[in-house]
């Protein structure tokens, strides 16, 4: 509890969101393994300023399995490869 003016007030630490190395720490991984789970789109996050915060219902959806993947795309681009002429 914490004392705000007069009057106690519970903070509520349930929906707090993760950072990498502290869900790394409840997942007994690395930070970086969790920082990859983000960039692959299989974790979803949110940004402050450059840092990586993941929200607590993410946490709970994955580990409960119910976690599909973060933005998955629904018509992929048409990628064409194509040469480039070399100029010197």
């Amino acid at each position: 509890m914490r004392r705000l003016g007069s009057e106690l007030t519970t903070v509520a630490t349930d929906n707090i969101p993760f950072t990498p190395e502290t869900l790394a720490a409840r997942w007994q991984c690395s930070a970086q393994h969790i920082r990859d789970l983000i960039n692959r789109k299989k974790l979803r996050c949110f940004r402050v300023g450059r840092l990586y915060r993941i929200p607590y219902d993410a946490v709970i959806d994955i580990e409960n399995g119910e976690a599909a993947e973060v933005a998955k795309p629904t018509n992929p681009p048409d990628v064409r490869v194509v040469s480039v002429p070399q100029t010197l």
